[in-house]
């Protein structure tokens, strides 16, 4: 085979293999190619270019060969080629790498609450041949580019960002695609009162339980907002404050307390719509407590809606109750019906009431109705 600037064949030894020399200022490679489908050996002339001795370097696959006699011997799989330089050969086959720093960073949910972001661009090549350009950019948009190993750029704008960028050594490698997220929130959570109506007024027995709704388009809720009701006056009516605070999101940002004001009517009083009266009266000496039957009596001509508290107020010094329902605005309740009482219906409830002997028991009883709170 004799080297060419044309291509060339060994018909005998090397049928489809055809080699080039190129020679340059400060360097001479040598190029042998085999198109053919079977192995070729073939022996490539290049004492002209390099003296015996001389080591060449295949820089695509790192294989190393001796010239001697004036030749380089090579085996060409098929479909195959080598680009031979003398060695140690400045080859560089490595990609550079680089990374995106964000300022300011994302928190731990991957949000960031300001804008705009920058992001800085760097690139390293390692030992290889240096980092030549970056191509940068945001959102699929246009590419810009830097002749340097750092560019930068900035993010402005609620939602999900993507920066991303390219680096280039001088030996034309192109890194792996470099990105990173820039998703950016700037809108508190909204949160509102649920339940209860600003303003409203409601029956006793009909006051709505109030509560929170909190919602975040971008980065989602993080903490949901809690309710706290204010205004109680000890008795479950009166003016009411529903306070509704605490809501997060996952970009950090922090929503304003709503508060929704209403009033809740004091639950229908029948004292006057009812006889009472006490009978069997029983006083136990050991537990000092006395046990009489209350009867309440339906003295309207209309039902009295259920559930119906008998109420003691104003007990003296020392006395108790032992068997009451429970408390309501500091005072004992027994329940006499979870239902309603018809005209002329009665129901009778069992009252203990604890206290020492000689002790003067009194109080002011009522009927209610509802479902006493505190």
């Amino acid at each position: 085979m004799t080297l060419l600037t044309g291509d060339t064949q060994q018909s005998n030894t090397a049928s489809n293999t055809y080699a080039y020399a190129r020679v340059g200022t400060n360097q001479t490679a040598v190029v042998a190619l085999n198109n053919g489908s079977s192995t070729n050996a073939p022996s490539i002339p290049v004492g002209a270019y390099f003296p015996d001795g001389t080591t060449l370097v295949d820089v695509l696959s790192g294989n190393t060969y001796s010239v001697s006699g004036g030749n380089v011997n090579l085996s060409l799989p098929a479909i195959s080629g080598v680009l031979l330089l003398p060695s140690p050969a400045p080859v560089d086959l490595t990609a550079p790498t680089g990374s995106i720093a964000l300022t300011p960073m994302p928190n731990n949910n991957g949000w960031i609450n300001s804008s705009s972001v920058g992001a800085s661009i760097s690139a390293s090549d390692g030992s290889g041949s240096g980092v030549n350009q970056i191509r940068y950019w945001v959102d699929n948009g246009t590419p810009s580019s830097t002749s340097t190993s750092l560019a930068s750029t900035s993010v402005s704008g609620e939602g999900q960002h993507t920066v991303g960028a390219r680096a280039i050594d001088n030996a034309g490698n192109i890194s792996a695609l470099i990105s990173a997220a820039v998703n950016i929130d700037l809108t508190p959570p909204v949160v509102t009162v649920t339940g209860v109506t600003n303003n409203a007024t409601y029956a006793y027995n009909a006051v709505p339980t109030a509560g929170c709704q909190t919602t975040d388009a971008l980065s989602g809720v993080a903490t949901s907002a809690t309710v706290n009701v204010s205004g109680d006056n000890g008795e479950g009516y009166g003016s009411f404050t529903a306070t509704c605070s605490g809501a997060t999101d996952n970009a950090g940002n922090s929503a304003q307390a709503v508060s929704d004001s209403y009033t809740v009517q004091a639950p229908p009083n029948y004292t006057s719509s009812v006889s009472m009266s006490s009978t069997g009266f029983v006083y136990n000496r050991i537990k000092h407590t006395g046990t009489e039957t209350v009867t309440i009596k339906n003295t309207s001509g209309q039902a009295l809606t259920g559930p119906l508290q008998l109420v003691f107020s104003g007990l003296g010094a020392g006395v108790t109750a032992a068997n009451a329902t429970g408390t309501w605005g500091g005072n004992p309740y027994w329940t006499a019906t979870g239902s309603s009482l018809a005209p002329g219906a009665s129901v009778s409830v069992s009252v203990t009431l604890s206290y020492q002997t000689g002790t003067n028991v009194s109080a002011t009883a009522a009927v209610v109705s509802g479902t006493l709170r505190n």
